[in-house]
């Protein structure tokens, strides 16, 4: 079990992720990663619903952990992120920029 920030530099090598909805979601979707989502409470399955209806992670229907074999089953449906123009780090600049312009500048 890893914590902080020591799980980044497995987040680049892994071929895919199983994990318990949250950040690392949109972290794990941003490098591409195939990741298959379990969600634990209500709020948290709207977000994860319109990830995978996005296509950017496969979230199981159903808030909870299902049984074993119905998560065997999840996990073993072929899943592979959909194409998107991944975020540039240009983001910053961007609102510094915008900025500018509503100031005149």
């Amino acid at each position: 079990h890893v914590h902080g920030d020591g799980i980044l530099p497995y987040f680049g090598i892994c071929k895919a992720a199983c994990i318990k909805f949250g950040m690392v979601a949109w972290e794990l979707a941003a490098l591409g990663v195939p990741v298959y989502a379990f969600v634990l409470n209500e709020r948290d399955m709207r977000f994860a619903k319109g990830m995978d209806d996005a296509g950017l992670i496969r979230a199981y229907p159903e808030v909870g952990l299902p049984s074993g074999e119905k998560i065997r089953a999840f996990l073993a449906e072929p899943f592979s992120p959909a194409e998107y123009t991944r975020p540039d780090d240009k983001g910053a600049a961007r609102i510094l920029e915008a900025m500018g312009k509503v100031a005149g500048g």
